[in-house]
């Protein structure tokens, strides 16, 4: 697949779901972005540990490799949690293709 292919569907994507079921953050240092992640909703059938049905899959967990080891990631993904949490999600997923 050409890579314009991916880029222009990237940018779909993102236009119809950012802050609707995708919700992203970034880590920033030195006014650079160095690190990214997120969380796309998900609605299951409620259950009785989760009335809402809300599943929070944890999603694009990256940081710039030169940036790596010095907790940026450790500290963003807390505040990813703790937004979701003010959402009121209770469960979440996520899975990883790299270590």
């Amino acid at each position: 697949m050409p890579v314009e292919e991916l880029i222009n569907a990237t940018r779909k994507y993102l236009n119809e779901h950012l802050e609707k079921d995708l919700y992203l953050f970034g880590y920033f240092k030195d006014n650079k972005l160095v690190s990214i992640s997120g969380f796309i909703l998900e609605n299951h059938f409620p259950t009785n540990s989760n009335l809402s049905g809300l599943t929070a899959y944890i999603t694009t967990v990256y940081t710039i490799e030169m940036y790596r080891r010095r907790g940026y990631q450790k500290e963003l993904l807390r505040y990813v949690l703790d937004y979701a949490k003010k959402m009121e999600i209770v469960r979440y997923k996520i899975d990883s293709c790299s270590e």
